[in-house]
């Protein structure tokens, strides 16, 4: 112990220091780490009101609590004596109660050591949040981050903290985000649009993504009305029907003609008679 009103218990290897400062089962403080708690094997504290919990546990900014610690935290301290000189009546030096020689009268050399790489502890046990503040666990997580079509697209939800700064509301999103969502989702998943020569803006002129089977039906179906918004009427087309049920009709269609009318026999189309024929 370093500092004063300090106080060290269980473990080994505690380098205590700051002002009523507590290092516990091997935990160290560093100099400015005032009215702070180490807890655990190597945990250490840099700062003031901060408390570190646990094996090589690292708090290093004011009132906060660690489980872990980052590359390059603190991991403790290397405190260097200077040796005493005096010698007893045999000439050997002088030993200290504890069998060492270093020299209490004088103040010690306090290194620093730093941590080559992250490591971080589970808090594992721990009751479901209720409170704005509280802790979540990964039980209450789980709904809210589903990966599935239940919660993209048109079926996105928004989630906020509701008027009591308690619980969490859910509620239906604006036609802003869920068009934003499905944006995103479609280019992470590669689904696109046919593209539409008549569209004037890149961004509307399709796309080289993959299309859904309800794109490709609308983009081949035949039209049903015209450019005056009449109903189209066709002799053997369904407008209802997929590109290839109307190719199937129209085949069946010229093979009915090609038998009843001979095999050298032309259509007529909007009228018009064939050649040779009129």
């Amino acid at each position: 112990m370093l500092g004063d009103k300090d106080a060290a218990f269980g473990g080994k290897d505690s380098v205590v220091q700051g002002t009523n400062v507590t290092g516990v089962a091997g935990g160290s403080t560093g100099a400015k780490a005032n009215n702070a708690l180490a807890a655990g094997y190597q945990s250490v504290v840099t700062t003031e009101n901060g408390t570190s919990v646990g094996y090589q546990a690292t708090t290093n900014e004011d009132g906060t609590i660690a489980f872990g610690h980052d590359k390059g935290d603190v991991s403790g301290y290397t405190v260097t004596w200077q040796q005493r000189t005096d010698k007893d009546s045999n000439g050997n030096i002088v030993k200290n109660a504890d069998g060492t020689t270093n020299d209490y009268t004088q103040a010690p050399t306090i290194t620093e050591n730093t941590y080559s790489s992250e490591r971080y502890n589970r808090l594992v046990k721990v009751a479901e949040g209720k409170k704005a503040h509280d802790s979540v666990v990964m039980k209450q997580l789980t709904p809210y981050t589903k990966s599935d079509a239940s919660n993209i697209g048109a079926n996105l939800k928004t989630y906020t903290v509701g008027d009591d700064g308690e619980t969490i509301k859910e509620a239906e999103a604006s036609d802003e985000a869920k068009t934003a969502n499905k944006n995103a989702w479609g280019a992470a998943l590669g689904t696109g649009k046919v593209a539409d020569p008549k569209a004037t803006g890149a961004e509307k002129n399709g796309s080289q993504q993959l299309v859904t089977g309800g794109t490709v039906f609308n983009e081949t179906r035949i039209s049903a009305k015209d450019e005056k918004g009449q109903a189209k009427t066709y002799n053997y087309l369904d407008v209802d029907a997929s590109a290839g049920k109307n190719l199937e009709a129209l085949d069946s269609a010229l093979q009915t003609v090609n038998t009843t009318a001979g095999a050298h026999t032309a259509l007529t189309v909007d009228g018009n008679i064939p050649a040779g024929k009129g």
